[in-house]
């Protein structure tokens, strides 16, 4: 039992112990952004020379890569059917390409 209190006490000492914080840290100062950052933001283009995406504008561009089915006009209903897919550009098969690689 003697043991136990000697434990709990100097547990007790190291964890009132001052913990040292660097004067520069603050916790809720925001993130300091890099050279490179900064320019891709006031060029709103890619090192590349690519357009830079938001979400919502990537999200249209990767919509307009579409599969149609389609059956022949005046066909009966149970004619066989085809699919034509549109032809993704160089934008759009990079972003696909990014996609499966997190995907795997």
């Amino acid at each position: 039992m003697v043991g136990l209190n000697i434990a709990i006490t100097r547990l007790s000492a190291w964890n009132s112990r001052p913990i040292a914080i660097p004067a520069s840290s603050d916790p809720v100062a925001p993130a300091k952004r890099s050279g490179k950052a900064l320019a891709k933001a006031k060029s709103h283009a890619l090192e590349d020379s690519t357009p830079v995406h938001s979400f919502s504008t990537l999200m249209a561009d990767l919509a307009a890569v579409v599969r149609s089915t389609c059956i022949t006009p005046g066909a009966r209903a149970d004619a066989p059917t085809f699919e034509i897919t549109t032809t993704a550009n160089a934008n759009q098969l990079r972003a696909f390409a990014l996609i499966q690689a997190i995907k795997t």
